[in-house]
């Protein structure tokens, strides 16, 4: 599950291929040949509670990221936090969610700790499996810390590729170093449950796609 996770900006890479190939994006298609590249420092958690069959699972992911997109290059630091509940007896299922620029984070270079500290603007939304209806609204503001500490070896991953279509070649590259954490979180200043996973992580993520044809 871990190694799935660590590979989120690969897959975003290969969704912009995806969109290119498709056609879905008019700047996309203008350009017959694009580059993209991230590069990342950061960590994620997460933690579950239960009440009966009523489970609640929450999650924070933050780091220190690079983007370079044709050209153009993006630097920021940001934190993402989701919660989601579902109550199998009512049929229902509610989730909340927020994402903040420039938190209180840091890492240290081994990746043996890090901690970050923000407050959080979240929307909360409901749905009902049995009527269909949602409903989203302003949650308000969740102050969000969580400090990891890691655990075990250091672990090395890497992976290259070569894709060919009838519309476009693509070669990607990943490179990530990470290592398992346990965290502690507070949400509002209370822990959001359980722990179910942690990780401190440093990863590079490229790729470079040729269209050709009509994409």
């Amino acid at each position: 599950m871990k190694v799935k996770r660590l590979m989120i900006p690969l897959v975003m890479a290969l969704m912009a291929m995806f969109l290119l190939s498709s056609g879905a994006s008019p700047a996309l298609a203008a350009s017959k040949a694009f580059n993209y590249r991230f590069a990342g420092k950061g960590a994620d958690a997460g933690w579950y509670s239960c009440e009966g069959d009523v489970c609640t699972y929450t999650s924070v992911y933050v780091a220190d990221t690079m983007y370079r997109y044709d050209g153009t290059k993006m630097n920021g630091r940001s934190l993402s936090y989701s919660t989601s509940t579902y109550d199998p007896v009512n049929f229902a299922f509610s989730y909340s969610y927020g994402f903040v620029e420039n938190p209180t984070f840091s890492i240290s270079k081994k990746l043996t700790a890090a901690s970050v500290s923000a407050s959080v603007p979240i929307t909360t939304c409901s749905y009902n499996e049995m009527t269909g209806e949602e409903t989203c609204i302003d949650g308000g503001i969740v102050q969000v810390n969580v400090t990891w500490t890691g655990i075990g070896d250091l672990i090395r991953g890497s992976s290259k590729g070569h894709y060919v279509s009838k519309n476009f070649t693509s070669n990607y590259s990943f490179k990530g170093t990470w290592r398992e954490a346990t965290a502690v979180g507070l949400i509002n200043g209370n822990s959001p449950g359980e722990f179910g996973w942690g990780q401190i992580f440093d990863l590079k993520d490229s790729s470079m796609t040729s269209c050709h044809g009509s994409c």
